[in-house]
């Protein structure tokens, strides 16, 4: 049925019983609107009602005062809910946020709008034969006055732009209604257009900015007790694989081997690559063993006690794990695993002990997300945001676009747990978790030109519904009649002009842009893989032929030697046999959970083997990420071919994706500006071109 459809579900909006979802709310809104057409259009009021009495006497005009103020309270409820109670986006200079429930949304905060106009229009048409329009702005000064009360007493706060919103609107239709007496004519339409585009931009601002407000603050929250979701992904397989790792069993036994190999053998096996943004340690004790630490003198504590006391107080258990996350609010993130190892024959038994805390690095060599469950939202939470931590007045981790400063005290001095502040472009909340550590987050402010590109989308969205209005009225030949005049017919003639030629003018930039955008990330790619050749052939040039099993002075294997040079190019890196078969990889944790074969690529294959190509580059795609693949044959100082050396552009390809968007959104936002630009230009020079005209015809009618 139509129910099982998202619209109808509680995702995109929910608010109460009443309003259950965002496909209930415009059918409600049109069946409200629909009623108060017909009470406008077609409904009529005896005389006895209309005549004049004692201001403020007469019931039908303190009715209506009271339906219109009522009405006002119910949109300024609904918009506030389509903001507070739903994940929809109405930053319209944000193009790519957009969706279809962004318009639903904007076409409900029209009809809303458009509502309350109608039912002014009504008050005054009772009115007008009644009253001056200063009396009827006294009357709705006092029925303002009373309803900021009465949501006063009932804790329901509008706040002060709104309600002036509300004064000017009634105060303009009365203005237009007294002197013209049609609020319908097209350029009353325009005004009103601007009015509401203002305010929706104003009302959807202010209220994304507040839940944005209460948002930080929760994110705070999470970032003081902060959880690494890649790393907790990856020690789940890290424990279980050392448990059961011989070689290093071997290491912790063999009293022959120093420290130094048992570091050197976990750092290149487990702990590069990715582990780099944390600082790695370890302890191996048996259980009479004691740790010692110069607190201020040398003092010993058993170790086994020392690390279950540790876990005890501080120690998340991480599911399917020997790890556990501390939380000691130090400002890092930090893990603590205990691997117990036991031979069989021997009476001892060792337990390693790993201490992992994070370093000051901005962020992370990218991760492909399609390893991650979908339960780790922490980077769609991110996005805009950036963060940084302090601890004791120092800074211990950032992440994001935005520069901190190395010290807190830069910022100022503040003994409120949550308080906000705006400089260098961001709006900032600072939260002090306690005396030692504090945490700011950051988010881009909205800048004026922002909110007049929003204005812009909006305009043309309220604009194309007036006009579909219009027409559609004309069809359907209504009673009220709507001036298409001689004026009019300019106006449309040069916005269709102009408005066309800027879609066609756009669409051609927007076309020709990515295309250059697209070859000289192409051409990126090309100077990164010929730098990763020219690396490999210093290492390889000289084998006859490559195995897995290949290995070198500082490398256990072709996988140790990818990662090394994955971190240098921050880039991946596989090589597949001449057979297409995967030789080494620096992610293989791609190919150990099934995501990719290891097969190369057929297409790429073909290029190389048949069509003897040297370079190939093609989009390619796993589940629903896309990236670029580049593809070269790696051969030796003989010219015989080893490899085929292939860079998926995974950690790349979210920034790629990135720029190529603001690019578009930027040639979008101006040309949209331009359209604006023309709707105002035409309605001036059709004003100048038909001003003889009306002359003329006013001429003719004092005749």
């Amino acid at each position: 049925s139509v129910y099982d459809l998202e619209l109808f579900g509680p995702l995109p909006f929910a608010n109460s019983r009443l309003i259950p979802s965002l496909g209930d709310l415009p059918i409600n809104t049109i069946l409200l609107i629909f009623i108060i057409v017909l009470f406008n259009t077609d409904f009529y009021f005896s005389e006895n009602l209309t005549r004049r009495k004692r201001i403020g006497s007469n019931p039908l005009h303190i009715f209506l005062f009271i339906v219109l103020s009522g009405y006002f309270i119910y949109s300024y409820f609904i918009f506030e809910s389509l903001t507070n109670d739903s994940g929809i986006s109405y930053e319209a200079y944000k193009v790519t946020g957009l969706s279809a429930y962004s318009f639903i949304g904007l076409l409900i905060f029209a009809l809303n709008l458009a509502s309350l106009v109608l039912i002014i229009d009504m008050i005054f048409k009772v009115s007008k034969d009644s009253y001056s329009v200063e009396k009827l702005l006294f009357i709705f000064t006092l029925v303002l006055i009373s309803t900021i009360i009465l949501c006063f007493i009932l804790d329901f706060r509008i706040d002060t732009y709104s309600i002036l919103f509300f004064f000017i609107i009634f105060l303009i239709v009365g203005l237009l209604k007294y002197k013209k007496d049609n609020i319908y004519r097209y350029s009353s339409l325009i005004l009103l257009v601007l009015l509401f585009s203002i305010y929706t931009v104003y009302i959807t601002t202010y209220m994304i900015r507040n839940k944005d407000r209460d948002e930080m603050r929760i994110m705070a929250e999470n970032l003081a007790t902060e959880h690494d979701p890649v790393a907790e992904y990856l020690l789940e397989g890290i424990s279980e694989k050392m448990s059961a790792d011989k070689g290093l069993i071997e290491l912790l036994f063999d009293f022959d081997y120093t420290t130094g190999d048992i570091y050197s053998y976990l750092q290149k096996k487990y702990f590069t690559g990715f582990w780099n943004k944390y600082s790695f340690r370890f302890i191996d004790c048996r259980p009479i063993d004691s740790i010692y630490f110069e607190i201020p003198e040398k003092s010993g504590f058993p170790c086994y006690e020392f690390f279950d006391e540790i876990i005890r107080e501080n120690g998340i258990r991480l599911p399917d794990s020997k790890f556990y996350y501390l939380d000691n609010l130090n400002g890092r993130i930090n893990y603590l695993g205990r691997i117990d190892y036991i031979l069989p024959g021997r009476e001892n038994e060792i337990s390693l002990f790993i201490e992992l805390e994070s370093r000051l690095i901005s962020q992370e060599l990218g991760y492909p997300e399609l390893l991650l469950d979908s339960k780790f939202g922490k980077t769609a939470n991110l996005n805009e945001l950036s963060y940084a931590k302090y601890n004791k007045n120092r800074l211990i981790a950032q992440f994001g676009n935005f520069l901190y400063a190395l010290k807190l005290e830069v910022y100022g001095k503040t003994d409120k747990n949550y308080s906000f502040m705006n400089f260098d472009g961001f709006d900032h909340l600072v939260h002090k978790i306690d005396e030692d550590n504090t945490i700011i987050l950051s988010k881009p402010s909205v800048r004026f030109f922002n909110l007049l590109v929003s204005f812009s989308y909006v305009f043309a969205f309220y604009y194309l519904l007036i006009v579909c209005s219009l027409l559609i009225i004309n069809l359907l030949k209504l009673d009220r009649k709507l001036e298409i005049n001689f004026k009019n017919k300019i106006q449309f003639a040069i916005i269709s002009i102009l408005f066309l030629s800027l879609i066609l003018i756009g669409g051609g930039t927007i076309y020709f842009s990515i295309e250059q955008y697209k070859n000289k990330h192409d051409d990126n790619l090309r100077e990164k893989i010929q730098s990763v050749y020219i690396e490999l052939d210093h290492k390889l040039a000289y084998e006859e032929k490559l195995t897995p099993d290949w290995s070198a002075d500082k490398y256990d294997n072709l996988d140790q030697l990818l990662i090394k040079f994955s971190e240098v190019f921050y880039s991946d890196i596989n090589l597949y046999d001449p057979d297409g078969n995967l030789l080494a990889t620096s992610r293989p944790e791609i190919f150990e959970r099934g995501l990719q074969g290891g097969k190369m690529n057929p297409v790429a294959f073909e290029k190389m083997v048949i069509d003897k190509q040297a370079e190939f580059i093609q989009q390619e795609r796993i589940g629903k990420l896309e990236y670029l693949s580049a593809y070269v044959p790696f051969v030796n100082v003989e010219n015989k071919l080893l490899a085929y050396l292939d860079l998926p552009y995974f950690t790349k390809q979210n920034l790629l994706k990135k720029e190529v968007t603001t690019l578009v959104v930027a040639i979008v936002n101006v040309f949209v500006l331009l359209i604006l630009l023309t709707i105002a230009i035409a309605i001036l020079i059709s004003d100048q071109i038909t001003k003889p005209l009306r002359m003329v015809q006013q001429k003719f009618g004092e005749i």
